[in-house]
């Protein structure tokens, strides 16, 4: 949750949240069935706040080894 969570305070700003979903928009392309489909990491068809937190997780490391790339160009 502290991906989503930036400033620990227990709670998901509308803020924060908007900024999570940039986020993920900016590694996931497609609709949203591809989008859940992405994120169902063990395929039964649905997206449990794990795979949902994970899914986020995943997309703030891409975003952070992008970032380092970026400043070693």
């Amino acid at each position: 949750m502290m991906i989503i969570d930036k400033d620990n305070s227990g709670y998901i700003s509308v803020e924060e949240f908007k900024d999570a979903c940039q986020l993920i928009g900016q590694h996931l392309t497609g609709d949203a069935v591809d989008i859940c489909k992405s994120m169902d990491m063990n395929k039964d068809g649905l997206v449990d706040l794990n795979e949902f937190l994970e899914t986020f997780r995943l997309v703030e490391s891409q975003h952070s080894i992008d970032i380092d790339t970026d400043d070693e160009d």
